[in-house]
């Protein structure tokens, strides 16, 4: 959940000739967690706030907003609710729990409300310009409003008919670039000339696992899983030679954190559905 608040506080002016009364908005800010300390942003942020300016097609400066960070926790509340991050308007801040500081999904959707300036999740953006840049949860998707009527002129198909691929970002990971931070980015492509829906495992409660990967070590043992599940029939509907994509961010690292990935030699998978793309032999940070 990402919020603002508003508060409109009402005063009088008078006029030398003529009494009126003019309204003067002031926007507040909800308390900041009573542990959140602020911090300067990571050198990757910037690659962040230039991937959001992009999908989006809004500009910024990343300098003026101010970052928090809750310390040790996954989650905290916010005037009732559970947030892992939330944009305010009055100061532009952007407040952070701990384990998603560097998860760059959770990140850039705070980057995206400071862009666009609302606290709402209008579906153009968080599930049409910038999906799969950041993440829309459950509540993201119930805030879009109801998704397109499907297109009646498409044709159901398995995943095996979609075309995937991967790729890294940067393409050689290493801890001196960004700090260790890098990203996979799946692609899945319509190659067809017409629009498809694609059956995919899940429903719209549990959500429809579309996107997912899988970082092996060459040596046993060890290995990181994941997936994208959404509660939006968008992520299965495409249009003629459409390609949508999904990030996954990790990084470099030997501590048992989630999405650390320790520098080795693997091998990098990524799905949409049954259909894969695979990285092979990848060296993380090498000596």
């Amino acid at each position: 959940m990402k919020l603002s608040w508003r508060s409109a506080l009402f005063c009088s002016q008078l006029a030398a000739v003529v009494a009126f009364a003019a309204a003067c908005d002031r926007i507040v800010d909800p308390a900041f967690p009573p542990t959140a300390t602020q911090f300067v942003p990571p050198p990757v942020y910037d690659r962040w706030w230039t991937m959001t300016e992009s999908c989006s097609g809004v500009t910024g400066s990343l300098s003026k907003i101010s970052w928090y960070v809750v310390p040790g926790v996954t989650e905290f509340q916010l005037r009732g609710q559970t947030v892992s991050g939330y944009w305010t308007e009055g100061s532009n801040s952007i407040v952070i729990a701990d384990s998603s500081r560097l998860d760059g999904s959770v990140v850039r959707h705070e980057m995206l409300h400071a862009l666009i300036k609302g606290s709402g999740h209008p579906r153009s953006q968080f599930l049409g310009k910038c999906a799969g840049v950041v993440v829309c949860t459950a509540q993201c998707v119930t805030d879009a409003g109801p998704a397109p009527t499907t297109n009646q002129s498409a044709v159901t198909v398995p995943s095996d008919s979609i075309e995937v691929s991967v790729q890294l970002v940067p393409d050689q990971p290493s801890v001196t670039i960004d700090g260790g931070v890098f990203s996979l980015l799946v692609t899945a492509r319509n190659p067809a000339t017409h629009p498809v829906n694609v059956l995919l495992l899940g429903d719209a409660a549990s959500g429809l696992q579309s996107f997912s990967f899988q970082i092996r070590a060459f040596s046993p043992g060890f290995h990181i899983d994941g997936a994208l599940r959404l509660g939006d029939p968008s992520i299965a509907a495409f249009a003629a030679g459409e390609t949508k994509k999904q990030y996954f961010d990790f990084v470099i690292g030997t501590a048992l954190r989630n999405r650390t990935v320790s520098p080795g030699i693997y091998r990098i998978t990524g799905w949409y559905g049954n259909r894969s793309g695979v990285l092979t032999p990848i060296t993380i940070a090498p000596p």
